[in-house]
């Protein structure tokens, strides 16, 4: 989250610790690496973009990191050479930057799927795409994930990310970051 950045290097910075040294990534083990990665230029923190949540179904919408609307995701950065990725609505259909929609990969470091579970290898597509479950968008020519494609939790008509609740939660006293999990439960 972006106050637990903010806090570490907050921290850290009066003992040396540069603000470029937090960097993100993304990978998973049928991509079998890390496939990107988001490095700041000196002096400059991870980025987070900020927007409406209301907009995730949809063309984002940027607002203030203070808006009472906004949701903050971390840039996990550009796609590492040999590897392709793309972000696709639910009939397949590539969406053009800052449009949330299901995260794809194509390239050299993918797996060729899974060991007998011909279930599972659905996620291979037939033209080389592989679709990760995630949801996200690409903006600048850098991933962000928002959170997986169908997972959610909708309170009063109103939806939300796991990560958005867990983030709230994260802020009272004595709960340790990262160690939330939100789910929906009737």
């Amino acid at each position: 989250t972006v106050s637990a950045v903010e806090q570490f290097t907050s921290a850290l910075e009066p003992f040396g610790l540069r603000r470029s040294a937090v960097q993100s990534a993304f990978g998973m083990a049928e991509l079998c690496s890390g496939v990107t990665y988001h490095q700041p230029a000196a002096g400059e923190a991870l980025r987070f973009y900020h927007v409406d949540r209301a907009s995730l179904g949809a063309a984002l919408r940027a607002v203030e990191p203070g808006d009472p609307a906004a949701i903050a995701f971390a840039s996990l950065g550009t796609v590492i050479p040999g590897v392709a990725m793309r972000i696709v609505d639910g009939a397949g259909q590539v969406l053009r930057e800052r449009e949330c929609g299901r995260l794809q990969f194509k390239g050299e470091a993918l797996s060729p799927g899974y060991f007998n579970n011909a279930e599972a290898n659905r996620a291979f597509g037939a033209d080389g795409w592989f679709d990760t479950g995630d949801s996200g968008f690409i903006a600048d020519g850098e991933l962000v994930l928002t959170g997986r494609a169908d997972a959610g939790i909708i309170v009063n008509g109103a939806n939300f990310s796991n990560a958005e609740i867990e983030a709230v939660v994260e802020e009272v006293d004595g709960v340790v970051t990262s160690y939330v999990a939100a789910c929906a439960v009737r």
